[in-house]
């Protein structure tokens, strides 16, 4: 099991120790992350109290958690489609060659119009 660090780190004017897996580096992206997130909701909510504050933070980084979950799954479900794709592609190449090379294929080449 991996060691955790112990660190200093400041949150919106609070000083915490904190023990993280993380290496600090990491870790402090992570708090200016949350302080830009702090900040932002402060500025476009100029009179909120501080729990308000916490409040709307939270809210908005779930929202933006399940946006970028949902974005995923659908990542994911577009890479599946795509490997489907590609395989007709491939099955449509092989038919196609297969007929160049007049295999598999009889009868008249030339298609009938009316």
């Amino acid at each position: 099991m991996q060691e955790k660090n112990r660190m200093k780190i400041t949150i919106f004017g609070n000083t915490y120790i904190i023990r993280s897996n993380r290496d600090e580096e990491k870790v402090h992206e992570i708090v200016k992350y949350a302080e830009n997130t702090l900040e932002r909701t402060k500025k476009d909510n100029p009179r909120i109290n501080r729990q308000e504050l916490l409040t709307l933070c939270v809210m908005n980084l779930c929202d933006d958690y399940f946006k970028m979950k949902e974005q995923m799954e659908n990542n994911e479900m577009n890479k599946e489609q795509l490997v489907k794709v590609e395989e007709e592609n491939r099955q449509l190449k092989a038919q196609l060659k297969n007929r160049k090379d007049g295999k598999g294929f009889s009868g008249n080449t030339r298609s009938r119009r009316k």
